[in-house]
């Protein structure tokens, strides 16, 4: 199943304030939201993160060492200190994860990820997030879309696909194994061609 848009064929149960949950085939959830952010503060890390000058740093690999892929990534928070002059961009997207999900998190790291135009989806390898924490007990992942495109976050054993969209968040726990993918479309004039996307993991 993929969703995009409004469009969707799996089990889900909608709320009010426009949240959606997939129940995945495992019994596992998660949990979509649109337009999660005010639009004004998006507006601001839209237009950041596909300028020109936004510093980005080459990873060659994005799963494993050797895995035959890369991206590009900024680090804004991880080793319990912010890494980054930007970090005030992204502290709405933490009030509304306090508001909207977990009261009080407490960050483990955040990072964007920049997977650049390709002529196929080719998506990476099925993973969990932050395996060096080596911790017994779950934490929460979320995603936040920066730009529409045709890539996707898909996990095991479902074939629930995750479209890509302005400001779409999604979260799920820690142990639900996912992978992501490039973009090949052609966008919009003014919309960004690559896959910009950032990852947030709390407890």
């Amino acid at each position: 199943m993929i969703l995009m848009g409004g469009i969707d064929m799996t089990k889900s149960y909608d709320d009010s304030d426009g949240r959606k949950e997939y129940i995945l085939e495992n019994g596992k959830k998660v949990t979509v939201y649109d337009n999660f952010l005010p639009q004004i503060n998006f507006n601001d890390i839209f237009r950041v993160f596909t300028q020109s000058f936004f510093p980005w740093y080459l990873n060659e690999s994005i799963v494993e060492p050797n895995d035959g892929k890369f991206q590009f990534v900024h680090t804004f928070y991880t080793e319990n200190e912010w890494k980054t002059r930007e970090r005030n961009l992204l502290l709405p997207v933490v009030n509304e994860i306090e508001k909207q999900i977990t009261p009080e998190p407490i960050l483990i790291r955040i990072k964007a990820n920049l997977r650049t135009h390709s002529t196929t989806l080719d998506e990476s390898l099925l993973h969990t997030d932050c395996d060096w924490l080596k911790r017994p007990f779950l934490f929460n992942i979320g995603i936040l879309y920066v730009n529409d495109n045709d890539g996707y976050t898909f996990f095991e054993g479902s074939d629930l696909k995750v479209q890509s969209k302005e400001n779409r968040f999604v979260h799920f726990d820690s142990d639900i194994r996912h992978g992501g993918t490039a973009a090949t479309w052609d966008p919009p004039l003014g919309k960004g061609k690559h896959r910009f996307v950032v990852n947030f993991n709390w407890y």
